[in-house]
């Protein structure tokens, strides 16, 4: 069984890639989908690794706002934020069946809940992308995210 979880920088912002079994995952605190998309993309272009999915968080995208950024091969969950500097989303590649989703209840949190079925691995798996508002108490948001 292979794990490789590797810290990196995307600007400013710190992003993580993690590898095991075959299920690639990328995740970055993007602190605005729509000004850092293009570098997104731009940063994604050159990596060997396809991600199976793309994880990311404070994306500030509000919910009656039209979307236009797609990634090709890779469709797009998410849930806007309620305050300023939240929500979170999931880029799930083309191929990999997502069941449901939905926003998880977390005291001070922003919480997307997918059901992703992996044919490599020929399980389910839940998927939970979490952004905790700094504001937040830590002691409530642990004993909610306890209970999921």
């Amino acid at each position: 069984m292979e794990h490789i979880i590797k810290l990196d920088t995307f600007g400013p912002n710190l992003s993580l890639i993690f590898q095991t079994n075959g299920l690639t995952l990328f995740h970055i605190n993007i602190r605005s989908i729509r000004k850092d998309f293009s570098a997104l993309k731009f940063y994604l272009a050159p990596s060997s690794t396809v991600f199976d999915l793309i994880c990311v968080s404070e994306t500030f995208l509000h919910i009656d706002e039209p979307f236009c950024l797609d990634v090709p091969d890779y469709s797009f969950i998410f849930i806007s934020w309620q305050e300023r500097g939240g929500g979170v989303g999931i880029y799930v590649r083309d191929g990999i069946g997502c069941r449901g989703w939905g926003p998880v209840a977390v005291a001070g949190a922003e919480v997307l809940s997918a059901v992703l079925d992996f044919l490599i691995l020929s399980r389910q798996i839940r998927l939970v992308v979490v952004y905790r508002k700094p504001s937040s108490t830590i002691q409530n948001f642990l004993h909610d995210f306890g209970t999921l």
